[in-house]
Protein backbone atom coordinates (compact mmCIF):
# COMPACT_ATOMS: atom_id res chain seq x y z
CA UNK A 1 0.00 0.00 0.00
CA UNK A 2 3.25 2.05 1.21
CA UNK A 3 4.27 1.49 -2.54
CA UNK A 4 1.37 1.82 -4.21
CA UNK A 5 0.94 5.84 -2.46
CA UNK A 6 4.18 6.69 -3.41
CA UNK A 7 3.87 5.59 -6.92
CA UNK A 8 0.38 7.42 -7.26
CA UNK A 9 2.04 10.60 -5.68
CA UNK A 10 5.53 10.76 -8.05
CA UNK A 11 2.57 10.56 -10.89
CA UNK A 12 1.13 13.59 -9.62
CA UNK A 13 4.36 15.23 -9.18
CA UNK A 14 5.01 14.67 -12.52
CA UNK A 15 2.05 15.51 -14.75
CA UNK A 16 1.64 19.11 -12.46
CA UNK A 17 5.28 19.65 -13.54
CA UNK A 18 4.80 19.40 -16.99
CA UNK A 19 1.36 21.11 -17.19
CA UNK A 20 0.29 23.82 -19.66
CA UNK A 21 0.01 26.69 -16.99
CA UNK A 22 3.87 26.26 -16.18
CA UNK A 23 5.47 25.18 -19.36
CA UNK A 24 4.53 27.22 -22.14
CA UNK A 25 5.08 30.90 -22.54
CA UNK A 26 2.29 33.68 -21.10
CA UNK A 27 -0.14 34.62 -23.39
CA UNK A 28 0.87 38.37 -23.96
CA UNK A 29 3.44 37.54 -26.03
CA UNK A 30 1.00 37.18 -28.93
CA UNK A 31 -0.98 39.83 -27.78
CA UNK A 32 2.11 42.21 -29.08
CA UNK A 33 2.39 43.06 -32.12
CA UNK A 34 5.78 44.51 -33.62
CA UNK A 35 6.39 47.20 -36.64
CA UNK A 36 9.69 47.61 -38.28
CA UNK A 37 9.58 51.43 -40.18
CA UNK A 38 12.04 51.61 -42.62
CA UNK A 39 13.03 54.28 -44.40
CA UNK A 40 14.77 54.86 -47.71
CA UNK A 41 17.52 58.01 -48.47
CA UNK A 42 16.14 61.48 -49.50
CA UNK A 43 16.10 62.48 -53.11
CA UNK A 44 13.01 64.91 -53.18
CA UNK A 45 12.50 68.42 -52.10
CA UNK A 46 11.95 69.45 -48.86
CA UNK A 47 8.11 68.79 -47.83
CA UNK A 48 8.28 65.82 -50.25
CA UNK A 49 8.86 62.10 -49.49
CA UNK A 50 10.10 62.94 -46.32
CA UNK A 51 11.03 58.87 -45.43
CA UNK A 52 12.82 59.37 -42.60
CA UNK A 53 10.33 62.08 -41.16
CA UNK A 54 7.68 59.71 -41.87
CA UNK A 55 8.66 56.67 -40.53
CA UNK A 56 9.18 58.70 -37.12
CA UNK A 57 5.98 60.46 -36.94
CA UNK A 58 4.50 57.01 -37.46
CA UNK A 59 6.42 55.72 -34.19
CA UNK A 60 5.50 58.43 -32.64
CA UNK A 61 1.69 58.04 -33.58
CA UNK A 62 1.38 54.17 -32.69
CA UNK A 63 3.92 54.58 -29.62
CA UNK A 64 1.07 56.66 -28.41
CA UNK A 65 -2.11 55.60 -30.20
CA UNK A 66 -4.80 54.03 -28.00
CA UNK A 67 -4.54 50.15 -29.37
CA UNK A 68 -2.49 48.49 -27.11
CA UNK A 69 0.73 45.82 -27.63
CA UNK A 70 2.21 47.74 -30.62
CA UNK A 71 5.70 47.76 -30.59
CA UNK A 72 7.95 50.10 -33.16
CA UNK A 73 11.14 49.82 -34.39
CA UNK A 74 12.49 52.86 -36.86
CA UNK A 75 15.22 51.97 -39.23
CA UNK A 76 17.01 54.51 -41.88
CA UNK A 77 19.22 53.96 -44.50
CA UNK A 78 16.95 51.61 -46.33
CA UNK A 79 17.81 48.13 -44.15
CA UNK A 80 18.24 47.20 -40.59
CA UNK A 81 21.41 47.01 -39.61
CA UNK A 82 20.49 43.22 -38.16
CA UNK A 83 18.36 41.96 -40.20
CA UNK A 84 18.07 39.55 -37.77
CA UNK A 85 15.43 41.74 -36.06
CA UNK A 86 13.02 41.15 -39.30
CA UNK A 87 12.73 37.44 -37.65
CA UNK A 88 9.78 38.26 -35.33
CA UNK A 89 8.08 41.02 -36.95
CA UNK A 90 4.71 40.90 -37.93
CA UNK A 91 4.72 43.71 -40.73
CA UNK A 92 7.53 45.11 -41.86
CA UNK A 93 6.61 48.53 -43.96
CA UNK A 94 8.81 50.73 -46.62
CA UNK A 95 8.64 54.07 -47.66
CA UNK A 96 11.17 54.39 -50.02
CA UNK A 97 12.44 55.27 -53.56
CA UNK A 98 11.64 52.70 -56.39
CA UNK A 99 13.19 52.55 -59.60
CA UNK A 100 11.42 53.78 -62.80
CA UNK A 101 13.35 52.66 -65.84
CA UNK A 102 16.96 54.41 -65.44
CA UNK A 103 15.13 56.76 -62.98
CA UNK A 104 16.06 56.50 -59.27
CA UNK A 105 16.75 53.23 -57.69
CA UNK A 106 15.26 49.65 -56.59
CA UNK A 107 13.23 49.62 -52.68
CA UNK A 108 15.49 49.19 -50.71
CA UNK A 109 14.01 45.21 -50.42
CA UNK A 110 14.92 44.42 -54.37
CA UNK A 111 18.06 43.10 -54.54
CA UNK A 112 19.02 39.59 -54.93
CA UNK A 113 20.23 38.73 -51.26
CA UNK A 114 17.66 40.93 -49.50
CA UNK A 115 14.54 39.50 -51.34
CA UNK A 116 15.63 36.17 -50.40
CA UNK A 117 15.61 37.42 -46.44
CA UNK A 118 11.83 39.14 -47.61
CA UNK A 119 10.59 35.42 -48.98
CA UNK A 120 11.63 33.99 -45.67
CA UNK A 121 9.41 36.51 -44.19
CA UNK A 122 6.75 36.56 -45.84
CA UNK A 123 6.88 32.48 -46.00
CA UNK A 124 6.83 32.70 -42.03
CA UNK A 125 2.86 34.58 -42.49
CA UNK A 126 4.78 38.21 -41.87
CA UNK A 127 2.85 41.20 -43.24
CA UNK A 128 4.25 43.75 -45.80
CA UNK A 129 3.19 47.40 -46.22
CA UNK A 130 4.01 49.93 -48.92
CA UNK A 131 3.59 53.50 -49.23
CA UNK A 132 3.90 55.62 -52.15
CA UNK A 133 7.21 55.35 -54.06
CA UNK A 134 8.04 52.13 -52.58
CA UNK A 135 4.96 50.36 -54.67
CA UNK A 136 7.43 51.08 -57.56
CA UNK A 137 8.39 47.45 -59.24
CA UNK A 138 10.60 46.05 -62.57
CA UNK A 139 8.59 43.04 -64.04
CA UNK A 140 10.58 40.20 -61.80
CA UNK A 141 10.13 41.89 -58.49
CA UNK A 142 6.59 42.84 -59.33
CA UNK A 143 5.54 38.90 -59.78
CA UNK A 144 7.02 39.10 -55.57
CA UNK A 145 4.09 42.06 -54.83
CA UNK A 146 1.52 40.36 -56.80
CA UNK A 147 1.41 37.75 -53.93
CA UNK A 148 2.55 39.35 -51.23
CA UNK A 149 0.45 42.98 -51.58
CA UNK A 150 -1.69 42.20 -54.39
CA UNK A 151 -0.56 44.74 -56.97
CA UNK A 152 2.38 47.33 -57.47
CA UNK A 153 3.27 50.31 -60.10
CA UNK A 154 4.18 48.76 -63.51
CA UNK A 155 6.55 50.31 -65.90
CA UNK A 156 8.39 47.24 -67.58
CA UNK A 157 7.33 44.66 -69.11
CA UNK A 158 7.98 40.70 -69.04
CA UNK A 159 11.22 40.96 -71.72
CA UNK A 160 12.29 43.70 -69.66
CA UNK A 161 11.17 46.94 -71.98
CA UNK A 162 9.74 50.18 -70.55
CA UNK A 163 6.24 50.85 -70.99
CA UNK A 164 4.30 52.89 -69.36
CA UNK A 165 0.90 50.74 -68.10
CA UNK A 166 1.33 52.43 -64.95
CA UNK A 167 0.91 56.09 -64.22
CA UNK A 168 0.98 59.00 -61.96
CA UNK A 169 -0.38 62.61 -61.37
CA UNK A 170 -0.74 65.39 -59.35
CA UNK A 171 -4.04 66.63 -58.62
CA UNK A 172 -6.88 68.06 -55.52
CA UNK A 173 -8.90 65.51 -55.31
CA UNK A 174 -12.31 64.09 -53.74
CA UNK A 175 -11.53 60.13 -52.49
CA UNK A 176 -13.79 57.67 -52.71
CA UNK A 177 -13.99 54.84 -49.26
CA UNK A 178 -15.63 52.01 -51.49
CA UNK A 179 -15.07 49.18 -48.57
CA UNK A 180 -16.70 50.84 -45.24
CA UNK A 181 -17.13 47.70 -43.76
CA UNK A 182 -13.28 46.62 -43.62
CA UNK A 183 -11.71 47.60 -40.11
CA UNK A 184 -9.07 50.13 -42.17
CA UNK A 185 -11.81 52.01 -43.30
CA UNK A 186 -13.13 52.14 -39.88
CA UNK A 187 -13.46 56.00 -38.26
CA UNK A 188 -12.67 57.01 -41.97
CA UNK A 189 -15.26 59.66 -43.35
CA UNK A 190 -14.54 60.81 -47.22
CA UNK A 191 -12.28 63.12 -47.35
CA UNK A 192 -10.26 65.82 -49.79
CA UNK A 193 -6.39 65.79 -50.11
CA UNK A 194 -3.99 67.75 -52.59
CA UNK A 195 -1.37 64.66 -53.46
CA UNK A 196 0.44 62.73 -55.98
CA UNK A 197 -1.55 59.54 -57.07
CA UNK A 198 -0.28 56.43 -58.82
CA UNK A 199 -3.24 55.13 -60.28
CA UNK A 200 -3.60 52.16 -62.85
CA UNK A 201 -1.79 49.77 -61.01
CA UNK A 202 -0.89 46.13 -61.97
CA UNK A 203 -3.19 43.80 -60.07
CA UNK A 204 -4.22 40.25 -60.57
CA UNK A 205 -7.58 39.99 -62.12
CA UNK A 206 -10.68 38.46 -59.62
CA UNK A 207 -8.05 38.30 -56.90
CA UNK A 208 -10.51 37.56 -54.03
CA UNK A 209 -7.58 38.14 -51.01
CA UNK A 210 -7.63 41.71 -51.98
CA UNK A 211 -10.13 44.49 -50.68
CA UNK A 212 -10.22 48.36 -52.52
CA UNK A 213 -9.76 50.88 -49.49
CA UNK A 214 -9.38 54.08 -51.77
CA UNK A 215 -10.28 54.99 -55.13
CA UNK A 216 -9.91 58.76 -56.65
CA UNK A 217 -12.66 58.91 -59.54
CA UNK A 218 -10.75 62.12 -60.86
CA UNK A 219 -7.67 60.46 -61.80
CA UNK A 220 -10.14 58.66 -64.96
CA UNK A 221 -8.08 55.53 -64.91
CA UNK A 222 -9.08 52.47 -66.77
CA UNK A 223 -12.68 50.68 -65.92
CA UNK A 224 -11.47 48.03 -64.05
CA UNK A 225 -9.57 49.15 -60.16
CA UNK A 226 -7.97 52.05 -62.91
CA UNK A 227 -8.62 54.88 -59.78
CA UNK A 228 -7.28 52.29 -56.89
CA UNK A 229 -4.69 53.98 -54.68
CA UNK A 230 -4.91 52.41 -51.65
CA UNK A 231 -5.89 48.35 -51.11
CA UNK A 232 -5.58 45.49 -48.43
CA UNK A 233 -4.23 41.93 -49.09
CA UNK A 234 -5.30 39.14 -46.97
CA UNK A 235 -2.75 36.32 -47.77
CA UNK A 236 -3.64 32.55 -47.46
CA UNK A 237 -0.30 31.66 -45.38
CA UNK A 238 -1.91 34.30 -42.87
CA UNK A 239 0.41 37.43 -43.51
CA UNK A 240 -1.00 40.50 -44.97
CA UNK A 241 -0.52 43.50 -47.45
CA UNK A 242 -1.48 46.87 -47.24
CA UNK A 243 -0.56 49.75 -49.82
CA UNK A 244 -1.00 53.54 -50.88
CA UNK A 245 0.56 55.05 -53.91
CA UNK A 246 -0.03 58.47 -52.34
CA UNK A 247 1.62 60.38 -49.33
CA UNK A 248 3.60 62.93 -51.83
CA UNK A 249 3.21 65.89 -49.44
CA UNK A 250 4.62 65.63 -45.88
CA UNK A 251 1.98 68.02 -44.34
CA UNK A 252 -1.25 65.82 -45.47
CA UNK A 253 -0.19 64.02 -42.17
CA UNK A 254 -2.35 67.09 -40.46
CA UNK A 255 -5.26 65.71 -42.36
CA UNK A 256 -7.01 63.77 -39.49
CA UNK A 257 -9.31 60.77 -42.27
CA UNK A 258 -5.95 60.76 -44.18
CA UNK A 259 -3.92 59.95 -40.78
CA UNK A 260 -6.26 57.38 -39.67
CA UNK A 261 -6.76 55.58 -42.50
CA UNK A 262 -2.94 54.86 -43.03
CA UNK A 263 -2.45 54.21 -39.14
CA UNK A 264 -5.91 51.78 -39.44
CA UNK A 265 -4.18 49.70 -42.31
CA UNK A 266 -0.61 49.26 -40.08
CA UNK A 267 -2.34 48.25 -37.24
CA UNK A 268 -4.57 45.81 -39.09
CA UNK A 269 -1.69 44.40 -41.24
CA UNK A 270 0.48 43.82 -38.14
CA UNK A 271 -2.69 41.60 -36.52
CA UNK A 272 -3.74 43.96 -34.03
CA UNK A 273 -7.70 44.62 -33.72
CA UNK A 274 -8.33 48.30 -35.05
CA UNK A 275 -10.75 50.21 -32.63
CA UNK A 276 -14.37 50.83 -34.06
CA UNK A 277 -13.81 54.68 -34.43
CA UNK A 278 -10.21 53.76 -35.89
CA UNK A 279 -7.07 54.50 -34.46
CA UNK A 280 -6.77 57.80 -32.91
CA UNK A 281 -3.49 59.93 -33.14
CA UNK A 282 -2.34 63.51 -32.89
CA UNK A 283 0.05 64.94 -35.48
CA UNK A 284 2.62 65.39 -33.96
CA UNK A 285 5.75 68.47 -35.79
CA UNK A 286 8.88 67.25 -35.99
CA UNK A 287 10.10 68.92 -33.06
CA UNK A 288 7.60 66.84 -30.99
CA UNK A 289 8.79 63.89 -32.83
CA UNK A 290 12.23 64.57 -31.59
CA UNK A 291 11.05 64.97 -27.70
CA UNK A 292 8.82 62.68 -27.50
CA UNK A 293 10.48 59.75 -29.42
CA UNK A 294 13.80 60.40 -28.89
CA UNK A 295 13.90 62.67 -26.12
CA UNK A 296 16.29 65.16 -27.78
CA UNK A 297 15.86 68.63 -27.86
CA UNK A 298 17.12 69.54 -31.05
CA UNK A 299 18.31 67.76 -34.09
CA UNK A 300 21.93 67.65 -36.32
CA UNK A 301 22.11 66.89 -40.08
CA UNK A 302 25.68 65.31 -40.53
CA UNK A 303 27.15 65.12 -44.21
CA UNK A 304 29.59 62.50 -44.22
CA UNK A 305 31.53 60.49 -47.45
CA UNK A 306 31.48 57.19 -46.41
CA UNK A 307 28.71 54.77 -44.81
CA UNK A 308 31.03 53.93 -41.75
CA UNK A 309 30.50 55.98 -38.30
CA UNK A 310 32.66 58.34 -38.26
CA UNK A 311 34.59 59.82 -35.09
CA UNK A 312 32.30 63.18 -35.14
CA UNK A 313 29.16 61.56 -35.51
CA UNK A 314 30.65 59.01 -32.37
CA UNK A 315 31.34 62.37 -30.98
CA UNK A 316 28.09 64.45 -31.55
CA UNK A 317 25.69 61.34 -30.70
CA UNK A 318 27.25 61.60 -27.31
CA UNK A 319 25.23 64.51 -26.67
CA UNK A 320 21.99 63.81 -24.94
CA UNK A 321 20.43 66.43 -26.12
CA UNK A 322 21.04 66.10 -29.88
CA UNK A 323 19.51 63.49 -32.26
CA UNK A 324 21.98 63.36 -35.42
CA UNK A 325 20.76 62.69 -38.75
CA UNK A 326 23.34 61.55 -41.28
CA UNK A 327 23.71 62.32 -44.81
CA UNK A 328 26.63 60.48 -47.14
CA UNK A 329 26.09 62.28 -50.24
CA UNK A 330 26.47 66.58 -50.62
CA UNK A 331 24.29 66.42 -53.65
CA UNK A 332 21.35 65.67 -51.22
CA UNK A 333 21.71 69.07 -49.33
CA UNK A 334 18.85 70.35 -51.18
CA UNK A 335 16.45 67.61 -50.34
CA UNK A 336 16.78 68.64 -46.60
CA UNK A 337 14.30 70.76 -44.58
CA UNK A 338 17.10 72.79 -43.15
CA UNK A 339 14.67 74.42 -40.82
CA UNK A 340 14.36 71.04 -38.72
CA UNK A 341 18.30 71.36 -37.70
CA UNK A 342 19.87 73.43 -35.19
CA UNK A 343 22.79 72.93 -36.93
CA UNK A 344 24.92 70.98 -39.76
CA UNK A 345 28.14 69.62 -39.53
CA UNK A 346 30.42 68.51 -42.39
CA UNK A 347 32.87 65.74 -42.09
CA UNK A 348 35.40 65.78 -44.96
CA UNK A 349 39.04 65.41 -45.00
CA UNK A 350 40.27 68.38 -47.44
CA UNK A 351 40.91 71.18 -45.33
CA UNK A 352 41.03 73.61 -48.32
CA UNK A 353 37.25 72.56 -49.06
CA UNK A 354 34.02 74.99 -47.54
CA UNK A 355 30.62 74.17 -47.16
CA UNK A 356 29.03 75.34 -50.33
CA UNK A 357 26.16 77.85 -49.95
CA UNK A 358 27.24 79.35 -46.77
CA UNK A 359 29.45 82.69 -45.79
CA UNK A 360 32.40 82.06 -43.83
CA UNK A 361 32.41 83.99 -40.83
CA UNK A 362 28.82 83.80 -40.44
CA UNK A 363 28.32 81.01 -37.53
CA UNK A 364 30.72 78.67 -39.52
CA UNK A 365 33.51 76.86 -37.55
CA UNK A 366 36.28 74.87 -39.26
CA UNK A 367 38.24 72.56 -36.74
CA UNK A 368 40.71 69.62 -38.27
CA UNK A 369 38.43 69.07 -41.46
CA UNK A 370 35.38 69.56 -39.71
CA UNK A 371 33.16 72.08 -40.20
CA UNK A 372 30.17 73.28 -38.39
CA UNK A 373 27.75 76.16 -39.43
CA UNK A 374 24.27 77.38 -37.71
CA UNK A 375 22.61 77.73 -40.94
CA UNK A 376 23.53 81.40 -42.18
CA UNK A 377 22.59 80.88 -45.75
CA UNK A 378 24.17 82.84 -48.56
CA UNK A 379 21.25 83.36 -50.70
CA UNK A 380 20.02 80.06 -51.03
CA UNK A 381 17.14 78.48 -49.67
Amino acid sequence: MYWYYLLCMTWALLVGSFSPSQSQPSSPVRNSRKIVLIAGEKSHPPGTHEYVKTVRLLKTMLDHCQVPGLRTEVHLHGWPEQEQTLDDADLIFFVSDGRDGNLFSDVPFMTPERIQVMEKQMKRGCSLALLHFSNFASYAYGQKLLEWTGGYYDWEDATGKYRTYSALKILEADVRLPSPEHPISRGVKPFRINDEFYYNLRFRENDARLTPLMDVPALQGRPQQGNLVAWALQRVDGGRGFCATFNHFYSNWENPDYRKLLLNGLVWAAGAEVPATGVDASFYTDTQVTELTYHRSKKALLFHDKKTKSSLQQTLEKDPELLVDVCTDLNDLSTYDLSDYGFLAFDRPDHQWHPPFFQSGSGTVRSKGWWFTGLSLSGQN
